[in-house]
């Protein structure tokens, strides 16, 4: 999947809200209500050939957040990576104590 399309694409296909970096992007956002998603760059793994860039990857965090253990949403989740092609990790679960919320982590991957 082009990483441009991947945000629009995955809110119609799961219903579950996302952004990029963090919740409030803008003033008028509300607050986030769980579960929710946020999603961020890290560093790419371009591939180069004849002194270019041959093949753009953009590697994504992605982090689902919930106040509970939430099977169905993460299935949800793991069914559109897969249904989409998308290259995927799961990271493991990490609960947010000052926040009093799980956040489960992912790793994929999308072309630029």
């Amino acid at each position: 999947m082009i990483y441009s399309e991947f945000p629009q694409a995955f809110v119609a296909a799961t219903g579950l809200g996302l952004r990029y970096l963090k919740w409030k992007s803008v003033s008028t956002d509300p607050n986030p209500v769980l579960p929710y998603c946020l999603y961020l760059l890290n560093p790419s793994d371009d591939v180069q050939a004849d002194d270019g860039h041959y093949l753009q990857i953009a590697n994504v965090q992605f982090e689902f957040y919930s106040n509970k253990q939430d099977s169905a949403s993460r299935s949800k989740i793991e069914a559109f990576f897969d249904a989409n092609d998308i290259s995927w990790s799961f990271e493991g679960d990490t609960y947010l104590d000052t926040e009093l919320m799980e956040m489960a982590v992912y790793q994929i991957q999308l072309f630029k």
